[in-house]
């Protein structure tokens, strides 16, 4: 079942550091949740991810 960033088994953390390490500057594309309300659990991926950049870019 795909549930939200934060949400999962995923290390989302890992993956982005890993990308932001090798200077990776472009878009990502996030696929949206199947379990539960698609807006809000879309918007919880959206904010998980942005999270980790800024916190990756300080």
């Amino acid at each position: 079942m795909r549930v939200p960033f934060p949400d999962g088994e995923i290390d989302y953390r890992y993956a982005m550091s890993a990308m932001h390490n090798a200077g990776y500057s472009g878009d990502m594309t996030i696929e949206g949740a199947w379990a539960g309300d698609p807006w809000h659990n879309d918007a919880k991926s959206i904010t998980y991810a942005k999270q980790i950049w800024d916190e990756l870019e300080s």
